[in-house]
This record gives structure tokens, C-alpha cells and sequence, in this order.
């Protein structure tokens, strides 16, 4: 899948609290290089075409792979991005945060955004998950990944890590490199509330975007699928944070084969321009 990153030691093992210093990885991006992974999002219920609007100008001055919204902007959000003459890319989510659809219902949604998003980010079928049905979790991925590349849509897969055991982790990120999607991605963002926090700790987990979590993703991918991308997204608010899970990931800073889910994207933005020149 083309060069890897080394495993480093400057940020292993460290979890995206306190990390250590990220200079061993610093040096090796640009400023292009991260923007240019980048799903910059706005998934609030109450954003508006205005909100959208302003969502796509920042991206296209930041150069940012793509926009992640709700479908209800999609349409918008093509039109719009066709006025300004950019290439940024639609990114929609479905079945968003709970994975809590049918295969028939998340195929009719797929279908029928099939003509204005370019990317697609799914949630796997939690209950399906904690019931223990891996068959009808592998169905289900197979079914939309050969219905979302029949339409040339890039299929991303949620695992939302934070409901998993470490054993479901390894089942759920086995069936998910081998079903055919693009890209396998940590978190909604969605799991920080107080129910679905104390659920996450009962397990002895935490929410958000994890290193270990990515690095385990990035070794059954090795061994099933390694050209499947990994996104990762939910709490990523620092350019250490970024790199830390992009060197966790093993993955160059392509859009094919990594992407950063992030709200706070000028932010980090503002730290690339200020660590070192572009």
C-alpha cells in the first residue's frame, strides 16, 4: 500500500491525554500535507446553509480533502461548492451516531444520496455488535460497500470503539478490513455523553479517538487488508493529537489511506503555520 510510517517512540503507548512531545513526527509534514487529509466537519443538529456555507469557504481556504455534514446539506453543499469551481469533496454520514438501521433502510439511504455525496461514513450495527451477531454485521458491510462503489461512493465504516470489548474490537476490525469498504474509523464524536460515557468506563474504555485502538486497527489491517484507510476522529483538538494518531496508524498523510475527522480544523491549522513554515 506504499510507504509506512516506522514506529516511532516519541508518542507509543501514550493515549490522546497528555501526550509526550510529538517533535519526532513534527518535522516530517507540512502544512498541506494534514490539511490535505482533512474531513472538516460540522454534524450539529442545528447548523444551517449558513453554517454549511461557512463550513465550505474554510475548506476551501484551508484545503481541506473534503466537508463532512449531514445529509439534509448535501445537495446544498454540491451546488455550492460547484459555484466556488472547488474540488472539495461531499462527505456525508448515515445511520448517524447510533447504527441503529436495517440493512435494507442504510441501503435505501445510501442509495438515494447516491447522486451528491462522494463519501459516505456509516456506523456499524451497534446492537448487532453487542449481540454477538458478526454474520449479520458482515453482510451488512459487504451489501453496502458493492452498493456504494456501483455509484462511485468511498464507503467509510464507524466502529465507535468506546461500546466494544477488546475482543469485539478484534472481531469487528477483522470483518470490517475484509468486507470490501474503504476505510475503517474510530468514533462518531458522539460518545461523550453522561449514559454513554459511564457505558464506555463499565467496560474500561474511553471515549473519543484512541491511539491503542488505532495501532490494533493498523495490525489487523496488516494482516487482513492493508490497503484499507483508517480515519480517525472524536476529540482531536491539537496538531499533537493528529500526529499521534496518524504515527498510531502507520499510514503516509494521503487522503487514500488516512484522514482526520475534525470541527476545530483552523485551529490546527494555526498551529502547522506556527510549529514551522508550510
Amino acid at each position: 500500500m506504499g510507504a509506512r510510517h516506522k514506529k516511532g517512540t516519541g508518542t507509543q503507548g501514550a493515549g490522546i491525554e497528555g501526550l509526550g512531545p510529538g517533535a519526532c513526527v513534527l518535522k516530517a509534514v507540512n502544512t498541506a500535507e494534514v490539511m490535505g487529509v482533512v474531513d472538516h466537519s460540522s454534524l450539529n443538529a442545528f447548523a444551517s446553509q449558513d453554517d454549511i456555507k461557512r463550513l465550505i469557504d474554510e475548506a476551501i481556504e484551508l484545503s481541506t480533502h473534503s466537508v463532512c455534514i449531514e445529509p439534509i446539506h448535501a445537495q446544498f453543499a454540491r451546488e455550492y461548492i460547484a459555484s466556488r469551481k472547488a474540488g472539495v469533496k461531499v462527505n456525508i454520514v448515515l445511520d448517524f451516531p447510533l447504527g441503529a438501521l436495517t440493512t435494507s433502510a442504510r441501503l435505501g439511504l445510501l442509495k438515494s444520496f447516491s447522486e451528491v455525496a462522494d463519501e459516505v461514513d456509516f456506523v456499524t450495527q451497534i446492537g448487532y455488535l453487542k449481540s454477538g451477531r458478526f454474520d449479520l454485521i458482515e453482510r451488512d458491510l459487504q451489501l453496502l460497500a458493492r452498493e456504494a462503489h456501483d455509484n462511485g461512493i468511498l464507503v467509510k465504516i464507524i466502529t465507535e470503539d468506546a461500546y466494544s470489548t477488546l475482543s469485539e474490537k478484534k472481531k469487528l476490525y477483522g470483518i470490517v478490513c475484509k468486507s470490501g469498504v474503504d476505510f475503517i474509523k474510530t468514533t462518531t464524536g458522539f460518545d461523550t455523553s453522561p449514559s454513554s460515557a459511564n457505558y464506555a468506563g463499565s467496560l474500561g474504555n474511553s471515549t473519543g479517538a484512541r491511539p491503542e485502538n488505532v495501532r490494533l486497527m493498523a495490525g489487523i489491517a496488516d494482516a487482513l487488508n492493508p490497503d484499507i484507510g483508517i480515519k480517525v476522529a472524536g476529540g482531536i483538538r491539537t496538531l499533537e493529537q493528529a500526529l499521534s494518531l496518524n504515527e498510531a496508524s502507520e499510514r503516509p498523510f494521503d487522503p487514500k489511506k488516512f484522514r482526520l475527522g475534525i470541527s476545530g480544523t483552523r485551529a490546527i491549522y494555526n498551529e502547522l503555520i506556527s510549529t514551522h513554515a508550510a
